[in-house]
């Protein structure tokens, strides 16, 4: 073997020494943040919504503290609309439990401002790449309109659990019992348009092209009205027309709907099925 042939093989083996060296690394680099990003603990925010009593998430999150979770901050908003805080969080603070509340005379697009300097305080503070919320009403329309994987100020929402909310109508204000249906595909035949409390559902549309890709959520609607289609509050259809406005983000899509006297619009705050199903989804329990 000549001494020219020699010094190539030699440095052939040396580059396959250092390029395997170097996917090593790098590999055990992307694996050592990959494991960081799934120890990081994920705060979950109970948000009450307008026309719902700020008490709203109490049973939850003493079902939450029960479970895991750790009841960490309490917000308010002062009358400028900003955020006030309460309470300890640390960026070590296993599964926080976090309660926005809102004045229940509030507009959704109140909280939507509100929710979002909430969401950029957590993402500034405390590094949080996800977040899960569980919404009353228009707490959780307001948590839909927000979430934005195109937004790096805030957080990507994980999981939206949403609880007698209205996605295009409200009783009373700009729907009615039986007045509206769905086709196949769940596209509500009659689009609500804007009120003063809540946007229209061609908004919420818009807003959902942004929403962070394979976001878990869990619809949870009440009818207490039987043949009526509704919770007293919110139109069985209004709530069921979450479902396309999500269709096209994400399959971990799930409706349940809840039937008699007790699955009305306040009693789904204080339902038993409401917390197992709250429970299991968010701490796993079988």
């Amino acid at each position: 073997m000549s001494k020219h042939l020699k010094q190539t093989i030699m440095l052939v083996v040396a580059l396959i020494v250092v390029l395997s060296a170097a996917i090593f690394y790098n590999v055990k680099n992307n694996d050592s943040k990959s494991s960081k990003k799934a120890d990081q603990p994920v705060p979950t925010l109970y948000v009450n919504g307008a026309n719902t009593t700020t008490n709203a998430a109490n049973h939850l999150l003493t079902i939450g503290d029960r479970d895991g979770g750790t009841q960490s901050l309490k917000i308010t908003f002062d009358k400028q609309g900003d955020p006030v805080y309460k309470g300890k969080l640390t960026k070590k603070t296993s599964q926080p439990l976090i309660k926005v509340t809102f004045n229940p005379k509030t507009s959704v697009f109140y909280q939507e401002r509100g929710l979002y300097h909430v969401l950029q305080h957590l993402k500034s503070k405390y590094d949080y790449d996800n977040y899960n919320i569980v919404g009353f009403g228009g707490g959780a329309v307001a948590a839909l309109a927000v979430a934005s994987d195109k937004d790096t100020s805030i957080p990507d929402l994980s999981e939206l659990i949403s609880i007698g909310a209205g996605y295009n109508g409200i009783m009373k204000v700009n729907d009615k019992a039986n007045s509206n249906h769905l086709s196949s595909s769940g596209k509500p035949l009659i689009m609500r348009k804007q009120t003063a409390q809540y946007p229209s559902y061609k908004e919420l549309s818009l807003n959902t092209k942004t929403l962070p890709k394979d976001v878990k959520i869990l619809n949870i609607y009440g009818n207490s009205a039987g043949k009526g289609n509704n919770d007293g509050v919110i139109t069985t259809n209004s709530a069921e027309s979450l479902k396309y406005l999500v269709h096209e983000r994400t399959d971990s899509y799930q409706g349940v709907k809840l039937t008699g006297s007790d699955a009305s619009h306040n009693g789904l705050n204080n339902h038993p099925v409401v917390d197992r199903l709250v429970e299991r989804s968010l701490f796993d329990k079988c």
